[in-house]
């Protein structure tokens, strides 16, 4: 947990732990000692910059995300989280077309 705390900048042990709490990143207590998985840490602080390389370099922003990740599960876990708030941006919302010409319509909008 103290490793939590400086990798977060975290002042005390129970701010590291409502920080883990808030990013719904479990840690357990092992004797009197609290820990988490620290590739779960690493990729929740470096969602944010993962997101904003995958907007500004949509071409190779997973080779530049493989440089920057620790490790080759950091670097999975970000791949799937990003997959994931990616998928769920995705419209839900069916559109139900009435008559030919909002056919005719929404297929040339769609070209």
């Amino acid at each position: 947990m103290d490793e939590v705390a400086c990798l977060i900048k975290a002042k005390t042990l129970n701010s590291a732990k409502k920080w883990l709490h808030k990013n719904n990143i479990t840690f357990q207590k092992l004797g009197g000692d609290y820990f988490a998985l620290g590739a779960e840490v690493e990729c929740e602080i470096l969602t944010t910059y993962a997101k904003n390389i995958q907007k500004k370099y949509p071409e190779v922003w997973m080779e530049l995300l493989k440089k920057i990740a620790t490790d080759d599960v950091v670097y999975e876990m970000l791949l799937n989280k990003l997959s994931k708030e990616t998928f769920l941006k995705q419209p839900t919302t069916k559109i139900a077309l009435k008559n030919n010409k909002e056919k005719e319509l929404l297929k040339s909008l769609m070209n």
